[in-house]
């Protein structure tokens, strides 16, 4: 766990940045929390006027950052290949049914 001191640093030249915006949030776990969005002050550095995020949990405590590369996907799993086509099959029997009722004499479709 960080400390706001830490937290509110530029993660490129870590100096500390000024926050803009506050806002009440859920956390991964769905816990609630806050999220500072924070900007770098520093003019030298290459995230000057770039805007940076902190999350603070409901009992003050500062998770540590999560590299976007390493941490783990909450992607949805995939259907099994037979699931999807017995789904695939339900739709066309449908749609030759919509067909059949369509072609029968007496009908007329708008």
């Amino acid at each position: 766990m960080a400390t706001w001191e830490d937290a509110r640093r530029c993660p490129k030249c870590e100096m500390p940045g000024k926050e803009v915006e506050r806002k009440s949030a859920r956390g991964d776990k769905g816990q609630p929390c806050s999220v500072v969005k924070m900007e770098c002050t520093t003019g030298l550095c290459r995230w000057y006027q770039t805007n940076y995020f902190v999350q603070i949990n409901a009992d003050g405590s500062i998770p540590d950052p999560e590299s976007p590369l390493t941490r783990q996907k909450n992607f949805p799993v995939d259907a099994p290949d037979w699931v999807i086509n017995q789904k695939i099959q339900q739709v066309n029997d449908a749609g030759l049914e919509i067909q059949e009722l369509s072609q029968r004499g007496g009908m007329e479709l708008r």
